[in-house]
């Protein structure tokens, strides 16, 4: 509580002095709250604030989370998403596995088919052009072939015989003994190397000749079905 400033007079000088402590011409005020209250007062804004900076700490601490957790979720999304997409793919290869199986087998085969038939000779259209060359009234009555295999250690060697890759065995019964213009004409059949004349036998019953003829042929006689074609 303020007390207004005494005053006195002092009749030498005729002028007013102050006493200690006192100011003049200030505003007359009154304190009606205790001082203890008013500290409680400035302690409860101290405590807002440090309140106001706690939730506020504690607000940027849960966005972070939030965040994190958000791009969390998004990563784990992302990533359930590529697992069924591989999921998927596998499925979708599985189904194709048996196309990709016969594909590879084809492929092995097509592979195979040159090594396998490197040796091939076609006896059917062969023994046919065979039959073109025989004299008339002559017939083929026994047929057989046999592959010649140079790497072989154990293929017999016959002495001054040429080179041939297969000796076709031919029995022709024929009206007459020697079959030597037969011979000359199959010299136009392809890869002839030789033709040898065998046993000849009379056969009473018919008065008729059985005639065996061994023919060597070499690799022009090859069938070839899977070389590549020249491009012209």
């Amino acid at each position: 509580m303020s007390v207004m400033p005494k005053l006195t007079l002092t009749k030498k000088t005729g002028t007013v002095q102050a006493m200690p402590g006192l100011v003049l011409g200030g505003l007359p005020a009154v304190r009606l709250l205790p001082l203890a209250y008013e500290a409680s007062i400035r302690s409860s804004r101290v405590r807002r604030k440090l309140i106001t900076g706690v939730v506020a700490v504690v607000a940027v601490v849960l966005v972070g989370i939030g965040a994190g957790t958000a791009r969390l979720a998004f990563a784990n999304s992302q990533l359930e998403s590529e697992q069924a997409r591989t999921g998927l793919l596998k499925v979708e290869q599985q189904k194709y596995a048996a196309v990709t199986t016969l594909e590879s087998q084809l492929r092995g085969i097509g592979d195979s088919q040159p090594i396998a038939a490197s040796g091939e000779i076609q006896w059917a259209p062969y023994l046919a052009l065979v039959g073109a060359t025989l004299p008339p009234d002559t017939v083929i009555t026994a047929f057989s072939a046999e592959l010649s295999d140079a790497a072989d250690p154990a293929a017999e060697i016959v002495p001054l015989q040429a080179e041939h890759i297969a000796v076709v065995g031919l029995t022709v019964d024929s009206p007459q003994a020697s079959v030597s213009d037969w011979l000359d004409s199959m010299r136009s059949l392809p890869g002839f190397v030789d033709a040898t004349p065998g046993n000849v036998v009379l056969v009473p019953e018919t008065g008729r000749y059985t005639v065996a003829v061994d023919l060597l042929v070499n690799d022009v006689a090859l069938a070839k079905r899977f070389e590549p074609k020249d491009k012209k």
